[in-house]
């Protein structure tokens, strides 16, 4: 079964209406809308051997031991802005969200501006890179 199918209508309905609303109300300058996407992907040491019977699909074996995550986390403000966050380890959105985010875009990330640079966060693994469009 699809994702699309397993979603429950009711509740799609709402989430594009209110997406609509969002973005009508950034086409009227009265919000800034940016929109967000995660991804990741662990770290496995590399295989040194693989094998495959005659008329099977190929098998890689991997080891139970997984490496650190590595984490990319992307906003987009269409026409405006893009900022990106590349982690080794998790993300969590504390990282990134500051409490005075009501104030200015600028304020909703704890980036620095045309550059990338250490964060000053906790997690010192972290880099970001704000780019105005």
């Amino acid at each position: 079964m699809s994702h699309q199918k397993r979603q429950d209508p009711q509740k799609r309905w709402l989430t594009q209406n209110d997406l609509e609303i969002l973005e009508l109300a950034a086409a009227a300058g009265e919000i800034d809308l940016l929109y967000a996407d995660e991804s990741g992907c662990c770290l496995w040491s590399a295989a040194s051997y693989s094998y495959y019977f005659k008329g099977e699909q190929k098998r890689q074996e991997q080891t139970k031991k997984r490496g650190k995550r590595l984490s990319l986390l992307g906003l987009w403000q269409p026409l405006v802005t893009f900022v990106c966050s590349l982690v080794l380890g998790r993300q969590d959105s504390e990282d990134f969200i500051l409490p005075d985010a009501r104030t200015s875009p600028s304020g909703w990330c704890n980036l620095p501006t045309h550059r990338s640079n250490p964060c000053d966060h906790p997690r010192a693994s972290a880099r970001f890179i704000q780019v105005k469009l």
